[in-house]
């Protein structure tokens, strides 16, 4: 169960990463955290598991609202993922 809650949630990421990339698609800043903080919501117990940020375009102010998310990076956190795979039933 675990296993396909986490592809799921990670080929929405992927999803979203190459979204910032491709024409009418989200690439506002704070629409793009939005998006990731729904997607935790979604999938808890694979978002526990993993460290996601959104990169911000670096030539403009945090305060500005036409702010642009640049990348979305994610990682595993090892010791959490191998303590929760230890810790499955058969």
């Amino acid at each position: 169960m675990r296993t396909r809650v986490e592809e799921l949630f990670l080929e929405r990421l992927a999803y979203y990463k190459a979204g910032l990339e491709l024409a009418h698609r989200t690439k506002k800043y704070r629409k793009a955290l939005e998006m990731v903080g729904r997607l935790k919501e979604k999938y808890p117990k694979a978002a526990k598991l993993y460290n996601v940020e959104v990169i911000p375009d670096e030539e403009k102010p945090a305060t500005d609202k036409n702010l642009r998310a640049v990348d979305i990076i994610w990682e595993r956190k090892d010791v959490k993922y191998e303590r929760e795979t230890l810790q499955e039933g058969s």
